[in-house]
């Protein structure tokens, strides 16, 4: 998804003591129902300085803070090399710039790899068993309705060169990212594919997908394979995405979607949307892949999910618990198998780092060194919406990072 630098006042800003914060459970929710967060930049992050704590402010390893809250799957997006190389230079950038990020948390397979360790080392600690959830954008940098950027070096391929590259790529990266020894439950075979994928449109991202999918099964055979688009607000375009999958004989176990409440109506529409997929396909899974509840937005946008009348919320951690808490339910009760939070420590670096510390160490949402690969998407450094974190800028998680746990019966 395309944030842009959005900063939010809390104004319970230490929600975690408040005696009155609380969570509904949610009558039936499944043990295995996947709780999964987004932290792809979460290295990137520590590097520039940012501590993340436990509940009480004492410094902690955020992957123990979330497997004591509940989490048990870790989402990681992955680009295939989103630093700056000669493709760059050949295409105006200084000589200066070559190996420079282009933002986002360095999120290369090598990345995902190092927090694929941190899974294990926490696993070890607490007992949690959280799984890995590899993203692959197919793009060297953000992958998203608006963009679908073939990665460098894949430039001026045609489509059956093309085909044996994602097989490679994908067999190459899942094989590294498989060497931490972390369990990778799921593989997603491109990210918000609405609109193409890897510079393809039409029946070209059919065989991508067919060519990435038989690479997963052969390195990954465990993996459940992931297809990922988004708008669930459109009607009937789940559906007839799901359509075109069986049509073109894809192989793929989930069908997921991203929802974000101010951009894709609301919980009501949703739960019509998807049910014409579950319905039709019962064999296939459904997912939220991402979601996210930003406590402050310019537009007015329900807050009582479940209804199509627009209003503003109030920008508390309580309203942030309960808009989660209701997603979740809404995928329980239509037989969703899981919801993935994106970008929750996604926090700002401390106040006395730079523009410089933020271009160092990747962690802004888009480098000016991105500009010549992907030019409407740069210059935006920061966090680019630590509204929507669940985290405080100090590192203290939020009372309602617990949501994946209080939603459970005692």
């Amino acid at each position: 998804m395309v944030f842009g630098c959005i900063s939010a006042v809390v104004k319970d800003t230490d929600a975690v003591s408040a005696a009155d914060f609380r969570v509904e459970p949610i009558e039936g929710i499944p043990v295995d129902f996947i709780r999964g967060v987004d932290i792809s930049s979460v290295l990137a992050a520590e590097a520039g300085g940012v501590m993340y704590r436990d509940f009480s402010g004492v410094p902690q390893d955020i992957f123990k803070t979330l497997a004591e809250a509940g989490v048990n799957y870790i989402r990681i997006r992955v680009w295939n090399d989103p630093f700056v190389r000669q493709w760059d230079l050949d295409h105006g950038a200084p000589e200066e710039w070559f190996g420079k990020s282009y933002g986002g948390g360095n999120c290369d397979a090598e990345n995902a790899r190092k927090i694929g360790e941190r899974i294990v080392t926490a696993n070890a600690v607490t007992g949690a068993g959280m799984k890995l959830f590899v993203d692959f954008h197919y793009s060297d940098f953000w992958a998203d309705p608006a963009r679908q950027r073939v990665p460098k070096a894949w430039d001026g391929m045609d489509i059956d060169a093309k085909k044996i590259a994602i097989a490679e790529y994908t067999e190459e990266a899942l094989t590294l990212i498989a060497s931490s020894g972390v369990s990778i439950g799921m593989v997603q075979i491109g990210n918000e594919i609405n609109n193409g994928m890897a510079g393809e449109q039409g029946d070209g991202v059919f065989e991508l997908l067919k060519a990435a999918g038989a690479a997963v099964r052969k390195v990954s055979p465990n993996s459940r394979i992931v297809i990922h688009y988004t708008n669930p607000e459109v009607i009937n375009a789940h559906i007839n995405r799901a359509k075109a999958l069986g049509e073109n004989s894809v192989d793929y176990d989930i069908f997921a979607t991203s929802y974000y409440p101010e951009w894709h109506g609301t919980l009501a529409n949703l739960k019509t949307e998807l049910s014409k997929v579950k319905a039709a396909y019962p064999n296939k899974d459904i997912l939220i892949a991402e979601y996210g509840s930003r406590l402050e937005i310019e537009e007015a946008v329900s807050h009582d999910l479940l209804n199509a009348e627009a209003g503003t919320h109030p920008a508390t951690v309580q309203w942030q618990a309960d808009a989660m808490r209701d997603a979740i339910a809404v995928a329980v009760e239509l037989g969703f198998i899981g919801l993935c939070y994106y970008e929750p420590a996604w926090i700002a670096l401390p106040a006395h780092n730079t523009v410089e510390t933020w271009e160092k160490h990747g962690y802004g949402w888009a480098n000016v060194f991105a500009c010549m690969y992907d030019m409407p998407n740069v210059g935006e450094t920061g966090s680019p919406d630590s509204s929507r974190a669940l985290f405080f800028d100090d590192g203290r998680p939020k009372s309602a990072l617990n949501v994946f746990k209080d939603v459970y019966s005692e």
